[in-house]
């Protein structure tokens, strides 16, 4: 008996305590609360992310916690007072990590890496969903809105201008103060997203150092397609179902134990030799093939995914490019010919005509900038993300 409980006490040691760990929302809420950022470039951002981002955390430990999900095996003891014998048994194939159980414990590491491959996904999407905030930053904080420096009831009072011409310089004041209104509440709404990226309080004190570099993000000359984390995702979830089709063909042999059996009566051993058939297996093990081929053509699928996102995020990008360049040539137009018809106003009573049509128009071009460059922006950072840009890329 003291054998038995000692050797109970043995196992029980290496076993994994429970803790109670309740979640209370002050106790998250001051845990977000104390980090504070400060002013960061991007690639301070992106560190801050990768320590701080709770579901790059999370996907770290899911990870993590696959590669130790193995199934347990059992060591088997009995003893009867009333036969007076004993028996214990174990698989040894098992204990060994071989045969079914082995083909789990492969299973649970090819788990762990195709979460890793779906942690680096993730990792890419918040690099580049961040590159997308410091770029667009930078975007707005350079729109310099046209200034109308007319007031048109002075000219409508005066004789000078039209009640359509006034209305129109009118318009002009309003959708400039609107336009600066709505840069201002972009980068407000542009830095919140950055925050919950980082994993920041909407408190914690952030300001973003933009990227001093005009090529950003650099875009590679020679791309890699097959570097692309989500294929890497792809062809890890096939190698699961893969290593989880070959323990199922495993499940449907015999499996033996073996160990002592030992009577104190007689004084007497013997060998104990007990054999485990399963009955109905080769059905999971058809069902463990086909989902293994569906995870086959899962990869197909991603790879034809791939080569569309790169192929439309290449023609996005150089589209949404041509429409920057030409909306800043015209804003440029539209600019010069507002500061020559505030100019004409000083010296002609009569130029107010030309100041209604330009100052509209000088308006509407620089908010066709504001729009354009924002998409242009976001387009060249798709295109980074699907050339698994390395620097976006986060980790390999």
């Amino acid at each position: 008996m003291m054998r038995t409980v000692l050797l109970c006490a043995l196992l029980g040691s290496g076993c994994v305590r429970y803790t109670k760990q309740p979640v209370e929302w002050d106790a998250v809420s001051m845990r977000i609360e104390q980090r504070a950022p400060g002013a960061l470039d991007y690639e301070g951002a992106l560190a801050f992310a990768r320590e701080h981002n709770p579901e790059l955390k999370r996907l770290r430990l899911e990870a993590e916690a696959a590669g130790l999900d193995v199934p347990p095996t059992s060591v088997n003891f009995a003893a009867s007072s009333l036969e007076n014998n004993a028996v214990g048994f174990v698989d040894p194939v098992a204990l060994l990590k071989l045969g079914p159980r082995g083909a789990r414990a492969r299973a649970a590491e090819e788990r762990e890496s195709a979460l890793l491959a779906g942690l680096r996904e993730r990792d890419l999407e918040v690099a580049a969903s961040i590159a997308e905030a410091y770029l667009v930053e930078r975007v707005l904080r350079n729109i310099t809105m046209p200034t109308v420096a007319a007031d048109p009831a002075h000219f409508r009072k005066a004789g000078l201008a039209s009640s359509a011409e006034a209305a129109r310089v009118t318009y002009a004041r309003e959708r400039e103060q609107a336009e600066r209104f709505t840069v201002e509440a972009m980068r407000r709404e542009n830095l919140a997203r950055l925050r919950q990226l980082l994993g920041v309080s909407g408190a914690a004190s952030l300001s973003i150092v933009t990227p001093e570099e005009q090529e950003f993000p650099p875009l590679p000359v020679d791309p890699d397609l097959f570097a692309r984390p989500d294929l890497a995702v792809a062809l890890g979830r096939f190698q699961v179902a893969d290593a989880e089709f070959r323990a199922a063909v495993l499940d449907q042999y015999p499996v033996f134990a073996v160990g002592p059996a030992f009577n104190w009566d007689l004084v007497s051993w013997g060998v104990l030799v007990p054999v485990r058939i399963p009955v109905g297996a080769a059905g999971p093990a058809r069902a463990a093939g086909k989902r293994r081929e569906a995870a086959r053509l899962a990869v197909e699928t991603a790879l034809l995914r791939a080569q569309e996102d790169t192929a439309t995020s290449l023609a996005r990008f150089e589209w949404t490019a041509a429409q920057e360049r030409a909306a800043r040539s015209g804003a440029h137009a539209a600019e010069e010919d507002l500061q020559v018809a505030l100019a004409h106003i000083e010296i002609s009573p009569d130029a107010f005509s030309h100041l209604a049509k330009a100052a509209p128009d000088a308006v509407e071009r620089m908010s066709r900038v504001r729009t354009v460059a924002v998409d242009a922006a976001r387009a060249r950072v798709a295109l980074a993300r699907a050339y698994a840009w390395p620097h976006v890329g986060g980790e390999r």
